[in-house]
């Protein structure tokens, strides 16, 4: 496959609304290390690009990091260790309330 074949992230990826209100956009994880060691470069891209950025994810020490990329980050309580029918409703109150807060676009 030669260059001009290979599939151009930066070319999907592109904010057609920059200079506009930027498009709020969430992204969860069990943990906030994942989020900034994992999808970092996607964090970077999307931010870089005029998107409005919110991490959600249990807070750590890479709750500083992810923020000083220009995300946003919104603390969340997830049992990791065990499955649980109220942990999980718990889970889903929390991600139900910060949906309605943040209103992100959703199509």
């Amino acid at each position: 496959m030669s260059r001009n074949d290979s599939f151009d992230l930066m070319k999907v990826m592109k904010n057609p609304n920059k200079g506009v209100t930027a498009p709020v956009i969430a992204l969860l994880s069990n943990t906030a290390w994942s989020m900034y060691n994992f999808r970092r470069g996607l964090l970077q891209t999307l931010v870089r690009e005029g998107y409005k950025v919110v991490v959600i994810a249990p807070e750590d020490k890479y709750r500083c990091k992810i923020e000083e990329m220009g995300c946003l980050f919104e603390p969340i309580a997830i049992n990791r260790y065990q499955a649980s029918p109220f942990d999980d409703w718990r889970y889903f109150r929390q991600l139900r309330r910060i949906f309605r807060d943040r209103r992100f676009n959703l199509s």
